[in-house]
């Protein structure tokens, strides 16, 4: 139940927030900002006070894999399985390894502070902030505040978040998101840039150098500024970690694969039989978790002429509809193990997807969650269950009228 919806400063929001940890609520804290284009929709999640988890959609895993860097380094973090649709998969996680005794509670409340720093100062402190607070206590009781945060251990974050950006607007970079990756433009030998060499291939954020060299984020951009005026280094969004590393059990190496198959230039094929039969036949993707769901679009787009591929797992999947290349795709927002938003930016991010048609799939129809699929680059939203007349006409929008 959304019971507030503002405009909101940063400092006023930290204010807020304080404010809702001291009244002991229950319920998750929902930020945007439209001008910073570098981080996706914001959650704070409280229960009965405490803060459990932030969680910000573009850099889940990588913050994550940060923070563990910082406090734990030897720690590596077994594969768990989900118990709770209402958590964040990370607190979850963080849970399991206390329970284990993996980590100590020290160690999970120092990583959920770095974790909140980081998202704090990634929000612009010049623009408002959208906010909505969601007060539901209704899975309460499937919360663990073993490791929530009080409001005496949050204010300092927020104290400290409000610094380093006044830090940043004072150098004249306040628009610039630490989430950014310094990136070499020219062809230029890394050596030659000392310390940074090894660091400009386009795989680091400006906060994962920083934590490598053991700097500021402001640091680093600073000594950087020269060559990113040069033109010699530009600074561009990179995708997350896939959060397979973390919480599946699977390989690195796996993610890599499909990296490979989705950045592969697309091959032109001379015409086949088939396509000479239907040379106007669209293939439609469908990913989401839910067996009913993919069944009930086959229904609704195979008499219609379409061709369908289903998607029940997105990391065994994407690898499929890379190599399928499909017209347009159906992406369910809230899956087990990932989240939409996210799939949804890696996808974007992919040179093979840009221009793709994206449509969000939901239950959960309402303006903040427009947003945050459109920020993430989606070009639709469709509601749960998926209906014949709508869908057709979502896809008809994107790519054109079946071929029936």
């Amino acid at each position: 139940m959304i019971i507030d919806s503002k405009l909101l400063s940063l400092q006023q929001l930290s204010q807020e927030f304080i404010e809702k940890c001291q009244q002991q609520t229950t319920g998750d804290l929902l930020i945007e900002s439209a001008s910073a284009a570098n981080i996706g929709a914001v959650k704070f999640s409280l229960l009965y006070g405490r803060l459990l988890y932030a969680a910000e959609d573009s850099h889940q895993v990588r913050r994550l894999f940060r923070a563990i860097q910082k406090y734990h380094p030897h720690w590596k973090p077994q594969p768990i399985s989900l118990w709770s649709q209402k958590q964040p998969w990370e607190y979850q996680l963080l849970c399991q390894s206390l329970n284990q005794q993996q980590i100590d509670l020290g160690q999970g409340k120092k990583m959920i502070r770095q974790i909140l720093l980081e998202i704090a100062c990634s929000l612009d402190s010049t623009a408002q902030l959208t906010t909505q607070w969601e007060i539901d206590d209704s899975g309460a009781s499937e919360f663990s505040s073993g490791l929530g945060l009080s409001w005496r251990e949050v204010e300092p974050v927020f104290t400290r978040a409000s610094e380093m950006n006044q830090q940043w607007q004072q150098a004249g970079l306040g628009k610039i998101s630490p989430n950014l990756s310094p990136t070499l433009k020219k062809k230029v030998n890394p050596e030659a840039l000392g310390v940074f060499g090894k660091y400009l291939n386009g795989q680091f954020t400006l906060w994962d150098i920083a934590q490598s060299l053991d700097k500021s984020p402001l640091a680093i951009l600073r000594s950087l500024v020269p060559v990113i005026k040069k033109g010699i280094i530009q600074l561009r969004q990179i995708p997350d970690l896939p959060s397979s590393t973390l919480i599946l059990g699977r390989q690195l190496s796996e993610f890599h694969k499909l990296n490979r198959a989705i950045a592969a230039p697309v091959a032109v094929e001379p015409p086949s039989a088939t396509t000479a039969v239907n040379p106007q036949g669209k293939l439609i993707a469908c990913i989401d978790d839910s067996p009913v769901i993919a069944q009930t679009l086959r229904q609704i787009l195979e008499p219609a002429g379409y061709q369908v591929i289903t998607v029940l797992d997105p990391f065994k999947g994407l690898a499929e509809i890379a190599e399928h290349k499909p017209d347009l795709i159906f992406l369910d927002l809230m899956m087990p193990n990932v989240n939409g938003h996210t799939v949804c930016q890696f996808l974007r991010n992919a040179a093979a997807f840009q221009r793709t048609p994206i449509v969000i799939l939901t239950s959960r129809d309402n303006m903040l969650d427009r947003s945050r699929a459109k920020i993430v680059g989606a070009s639709d939203f469709l509601t749960k269950p998926p209906k014949r007349e709508e869908t057709l006409e979502v896809i008809a929008k994107h790519i054109g009228k079946s071929v029936s």
